[in-house]
């Protein structure tokens, strides 16, 4: 019993909890700043939380995720093609160094390359609709194989909860819309 305890507490998963939850938060903000905002601390939490795993792939996905949801909260500013291509290549290169470098498996990078490569993407629309459905269909699941296989247990309970707060989120913004840019 003492040692599932220390599993569930430890410093790793504690990282994960913070993690899920602000990106639990960021499903529930109508506005697009307050959710690349807690996006970004979210990314902050499962950076630590990879990082003491040796879960390379997430982590390395984790830190140009910070940089994306600062670029992205700062709206027309830094809304251009290049900044999209540039957070793109990174994921691009992170996958490579991650597997080449850090013997990560290759199809738990290629994995999480697609959840994040997806995820910006609908990000980039800037449509609340599209990033709850891109969040729901792939990115959740993908993100899932990768905390599964490590033992991410802030992982785990955070990406079942993404894809039911997103569902709330459906319920709850059907009537008022969502912000689209």
């Amino acid at each position: 019993m003492i040692e599932i305890l220390k599993s569930i507490f430890a410093p790793a998963q504690l990282f994960g909890y913070v993690g899920m939850a602000t990106c639990l938060l960021s499903y529930q903000c109508h506005k697009n700043s307050r959710y690349f905002f807690c996006q970004t601390a979210c990314a902050v939490g499962f950076t630590l939380q990879f990082l003491l795993l040796g879960a390379w792939s997430g982590m390395f996905m984790n830190l140009v995720a910070i940089i994306r949801g600062i670029l992205f909260s700062l709206g027309e500013k830094t809304h251009k093609p290049y900044i999209l291509a540039l957070i793109l290549t990174a994921f691009v290169g992170t996958s490579l160094v991650s597997v080449l470098l850090f013997d990560e498996l290759w199809w738990i990078a290629v994995c999480v390359f697609i959840a994040q490569t997806a995820g910006t993407l609908s990000q980039w629309t800037r449509n609340g609709k599209t990033i709850r459905d891109v969040q729901l269909y792939a990115v959740s699941p993908l993100w899932l194989v990768n905390n599964i296989y490590y033992g991410a247990i802030g992982g785990i309970i955070c990406e079942v909860f993404n894809m039911i707060s997103v569902i709330v989120s459906y319920i709850r913004f059907r009537k008022i819309g969502y912000e689209k840019t």
